[in-house]
């Protein structure tokens, strides 16, 4: 009622598109006068027709981020869900892809795919393949003069770094992702670069710079306003380093690092279940090793079987064999660790085959 101005020009504009020529419509006003209104009665106006509708919305803690209105429309358009894995997720988006370019899909899957294929390829412990992708993004991010999409590629390497245990080569490409994210800015990425580099540090026995490395990630995404999915790497990295400060220490300060632990678990575990279910068996994992840690061996191993629950259901071998060497770990295992040495074997992790060999030949003697 009263708007038959703009339903002209929204005609106008759906006659051009039918036509094959694409543009932009903006509906402008202020908070209240019916902008959500007037979309929810052009989608019902134009149901009839030939139109495929999707929807991608900004969210309070993504304004600043790059793209993220255009990441949820191919999410949807692949009909990827929050429950898919990464292989299911990439799966579905190939294929639409595939069906839109043909054979120009090589060309344009790069910069459309991103992260999406490189963290598939990482979680299901194909690190040498997400290096792979990795370099191409990198090399794609250089020629186009688009650091953002470098800082994604050399993200992806830096995870497959770590993954394989070229920690020393993970930490320079991290830092380098780190600052590039910065200057762009870009939150997410951000985020998930210095949980990884907190990692990295915690690793290689340096609990000082990790620290420091993931209180000032979590600066970062506060002074952005980004708050839950985004947080959830760094809110990990943050429970293995706790969980490590807290079987080091003794009465007061042990104390304090077990009840940080308890909240950052807590917190990426809600995440990982809201928002990436990649994230769930570490999340799951460490909140194991607390209850082991409070004395509670019962529900940590209940804890533990459901982590790998979780990544043997979505193929993550890598976090299955991180688990399996957690378990065997605390329990004292061999069955778990040699269920681990067969995991990194096939994946090339490195640095967790020489921990878990070295455990399984403590308690095997």
């Amino acid at each position: 009622m009263g708007r038959s101005a703009e339903f002209a020009a929204i005609r106008t504009c759906f006659n051009r598109l039918v036509d094959g020529q694409g543009g932009i419509l903006s509906v402008i006003g202020e908070a209240g006068l019916g902008k959500s209104r007037l979309i929810a009665e052009i989608r019902h106006h134009f149901e009839s027709e030939n139109l495929l509708w999707l929807e991608g919305r900004t969210l309070s803690y993504g304004q600043k981020i790059s793209y993220w209105p255009f990441k949820e429309i191919l999410r949807q358009y692949a009909g990827i869900t929050e429950d898919d894995g990464d292989a299911e997720a990439w799966g579905k988006f190939e294929t639409k892809i595939t069906g839109l370019f043909g054979e120009t899909t090589n060309e344009i899957l790069p910069y459309l795919a991103s992260r999406m294929v490189g963290w598939a390829h990482y979680h299901l412990g194909n690190f040498a393949e997400a290096a792979t992708e990795a370099q191409e993004l990198i090399r794609f991010g250089e020629d186009a003069n688009d650091p953002q999409v470098r800082c994604w590629g050399l993200v992806v390497l830096g995870m497959s770094q770590y993954g394989m245990g070229r920690l020393h080569e993970a930490v320079s490409t991290l830092r380098e992702a780190v600052e590039i994210a910065k200057t762009v800015p870009d939150q997410p990425t951000h985020g998930v670069a210095g949980g990884y580099l907190g990692k990295c540090y915690v690793r290689l026995g340096n609990f000082p710079i990790a620290f420091a490395t993931l209180r000032d990630t979590e600066a970062f995404a506060r002074s952005h306003g980004a708050r839950g999915a985004f947080n959830v790497t760094v809110d990990k990295a943050l429970a293995e380093a706790l969980l490590s400060a807290a079987e080091r220490g003794t009465g007061s300060e042990k104390s304090k690092s077990m009840r940080d632990t308890h909240l950052a678990s807590r917190r990426a575990l809600k995440g990982a279940k809201a928002f990436l279910r990649s994230d769930v068996p570490e999340a799951v994992r460490h909140r194991g090793t607390y209850e082991w840690l409070a004395t509670k061996p019962s529900a940590a191993q209940k804890w533990w079987m459901r982590s790998l629950s979780v990544a043997d259901e979505t193929g993550m071998r890598y976090e299955s064999g991180m688990t399996h060497l957690e378990t065997g770990r605390r329990l004292k295992d061999p069955e778990h660790l040699r269920q681990a040495e067969t995991i990194f074997i096939e994946i090339g992790a490195e640095w967790d085959l020489a921990e878990t060999r070295r455990l399984l030949e403590r308690f095997q003697t």
